[in-house]
Parts: structure tokens; sequence; C-alpha cells
């Protein structure tokens, strides 16, 4: 059998696909023969991904490796990382050995055999470092770092949580300029993440002497508007660097009504809209302010919500919605909108936030089947699109998935028992 293309990448996927047919007409293949097919095909999205949250539950090197290969054989090409968080700092800063001491963590040679190992299977490696919020890992190890009222608050990683770094303190972006210059020469991906959401600014920067006196300087009514002078020095390492910024879309309310950005949002920003009920208005935002856009909306694509009512999680489940297979097969990341008002969307991504799952064989639990549906989701225009056709199509699949050894949940609900 020949395969061509015009990249290795096209190739590989022709690969893939050609194991995906093989695998849906079982006779033929166990006669080493297959069935003639002509087969027209393109992704609907260039940018398919997958999210893992190793700051929440650290995941060995050989786990993502295993992760990677069930993943690409569903042609996902990007593969984020969310390496710091309250609960820990994953990745090591040569610079500032202090981040990740008596932590389990990523060594940058084992980072660096990741990111080969995916390269070889088209999967590109987006880091994630999450700022201002989300950063009590980093405070515990420089607690200077945080804003004038919380010196006296114990910074515990794993247990203290809605602290921010200070948006006033130089000391900030001299450490996050060495570690944003670490990252990107590690990193040979075009973006770096750098997280932007669930900022407890009312807690912190609202309090904070030094928050306050630069709000007086710079004239500004809202302590929101920090983000703006923030943003813009973080923003410039990433650039220095050769590289572009994502941020998660943040609105003005976290839930309906909102009507507009956080903060001004530069446009060479790409966002990815996450909030539950909020990605429509995200999505017409982005359009107007010209900034690219990544779906993981909360309520098709955020993979570490239960798939079924009563199914795991069992810990750390704070009264998630369920998300189910159907639910999952049902996005359509353009939200019906025009092609005109689709341009801007990069694709999509499907989330595993690590609260609640604590180790690789939760992780493709709550993955499979749900990123087989979200994979289609980012590969196939919605007219080619069945959910009908999409539930046979599990069945060889999953099967596969459990002979390769990986843990997944068996939609028992999409079968109407007589």
């Amino acid at each position: 059998m020949t395969f061509g293309g015009a990249s290795a990448a096209a190739v590989f996927y022709g690969v893939m696909t050609v194991d995906q047919v093989l695998l849906g007409d079982v006779c033929s293949s166990n006669r080493k023969e297959m069935t003639p097919i002509s087969i027209d095909d393109a992704p609907r999205f260039g940018y398919r991904a997958l999210m893992l949250d190793p700051a929440r539950h650290f995941l060995p090197i050989e786990d993502v490796k295993f992760y990677i290969d069930q993943m690409v054989r569903y042609k996902y090409n990007v593969l984020q990382l969310h390496l710091t968080d309250d609960q820990g700092w994953r990745i090591e800063i040569r610079k500032h050995p202090k981040l990740t001491a008596g932590q389990s963590f990523y060594t940058q040679e084992e980072l660096a055999d990741l990111i080969r190992y995916a390269a070889e299977r088209h999967v590109e490696i987006v880091p994630e470092l999450d700022i201002p919020g989300h950063t009590v890992a980093v405070l515990a190890a420089y607690p200077e770092l945080g804003c004038t009222h919380t010196d006296t608050i114990a910074k515990n990683v794993g247990e203290t949580v809605n602290l921010m770094l200070c948006a006033n303190n130089e000391k900030v972006y001299e450490v996050y300029n060495d570690i944003i210059d670490e990252v990107s020469a590690l990193f040979p991906s075009r973006y770096i993440h750098l997280g932007g959401d669930e900022a407890v600014i009312e807690k912190n920067w609202t309090k904070c002497e030094r928050c306050q006196k630069m709000m007086k300087e710079l004239k500004y009514e809202k302590a929101s508007q920090l983000m703006i002078p923030f943003f813009s020095r973080m923003l410039s390492f990433v650039e220095a660097d050769g590289k572009y910024p994502i941020l998660w879309c943040e609105l003005d309310n976290i839930r309906m009504p909102a009507n507009d950005y956080l903060f001004p949002y530069p446009k060479n920003v790409t966002l990815v809209s996450w909030r539950y009920g909020l990605t429509p208005t995200c999505q017409k935002l982005t359009q107007q302010h010209g900034n690219p856009l990544i779906m993981a909306p909360g309520e098709f694509a955020y993979l570490d919500y239960p798939q079924f009512k009563g199914d795991l999680p069992e810990f750390n489940n704070w009264g998630m919605p369920v998300t189910t297979l159907e639910t999952c097969y049902q996005f359509d990341p353009g939200y019906g909108k025009p092609a005109a008002e689709q341009a801007h969307i990069l694709g999509v991504m499907g989330t595993l936030w690590g609260e609640a799952i604590k180790d690789i064989n939760r992780v493709t639990y709550m993955t499979y089947p749900r990123g087989l549906a979200l994979a289609e989701a980012g590969w196939t225009q919605m007219e080619h699109r069945n959910w009908d056709s999409f539930k046979e199509r599990l069945y060889p699949n999953l099967n596969n998935l459990m002979k390769k050894g990986v843990s997944i949940r068996v939609p028992f609900e999409i079968v109407k028992r007589k």
C-alpha cells in the first residue's frame, strides 16, 4: 500500500484514516483485504487539541506519551499542558529552582524528549503558565511576588487558593521574564498560554497598597483595568521570544448577561472560549475585535465533567454539570453562524482539568468515548456528521482502545434496550 501527500502530516493522517477504515471492516481486514473506497477528506479546523492538567495531579512522562499515542489516531494535533497552578509547579526553571522544590515535576530534558516524541506524531505541545491568578505554587516559592495584604498569609501548595501575583511589583516581571525565556527556548510551539482566567481581583488587587497606588496613577476606575498593564508587560516577553500568546477569554461577567471583554485584549492574543453559556458572546466579540478563537465551551468540551448522571468523578465534584456523549457529539464549533463569522475560529479543544483526575487511567476514562465525538467536531463539516452513524462507528474503535489497555467508559446509554 502506498501513501502520498503534500506533507508528512498529510501522509500520517492518511495512514490514520486507513486504520479507521480497516477497524470498521473487520471481515475484509481478517482476510488482509481492503474494500475499494474513495475518500475526499480535509479537516474543518487546523487546530484540534486536548488539554491535560498535570499541575493538579502529576502525570509521569510515559503516561503522557501513552495519551499522545491514542489521541493521534483520531487526528488531534495539539496537546496543551497546564503546567502551573495553586496545586503545583511542574516544569523545571533552571534560573529559579525554588519553584519545583519538594514537588514532582518535569525536567527540561524530559520535556524535550516528550516534545520530540509528540512531533514525530505531528502533535504540537503548547505550554500553559497560568497568571495572574492560580499562582499559589509560585507564591509559595517567592511570597514577595504577592500583594501587600497577603504578606502574612501562609502559601501552602495544594491548600491555599485565591491569591494573585501583584500587578505593581517589578520583581514579578523580572521572574516571569526569566520563566518565559526558558519556556520559549524549550518548546518549539508557536504559542505560549498565559492563562488569565479566574483572577480573584476583588480579594487581591483591590486590597493591595501597591496595586491601588498604580490604579490612582493610571486613573483607573476598576481594579480589573490593571490587567492592561500587567499583560502588556507579560505579553511583551512572549513576543520578544518570537511566540504568540494565548489566554482564556474572560468577559465583564462570569455568566450572562455579559457584554464585553474583561479588559481590552490585544489583537495578537488568541483567546479560548470556555465559560459555560458565554461562547456565543465570545465568538461575537472576538470576531469584532480581530482575536483568533479556540473553542472549548464548558457545555460541550469540558471532558472532566461527568459523562452520565451519577458517573465519575466521585471526589472533588463541586456539582459539575453532566456532559453526555451525545451532547459532546452535537457540538458545532461554529455555532451555526455564517462562514464569515467563523473565519477567525482556529479550532477546538477538549479540556481535562485535573482536580478530580488523579492518574492516566482516569484521564483516558474521561476522554473516551467523548474524545471521539470532539475529534469529529474538529475534523468534519456539520453536513457530513450523523449521530446514528457515529454510534455504529464507535464499537470497533472502543473495542480497539480496550485491546490497547486504554481505560474507557462504556457508553451503554446509546443502545436502546429491548
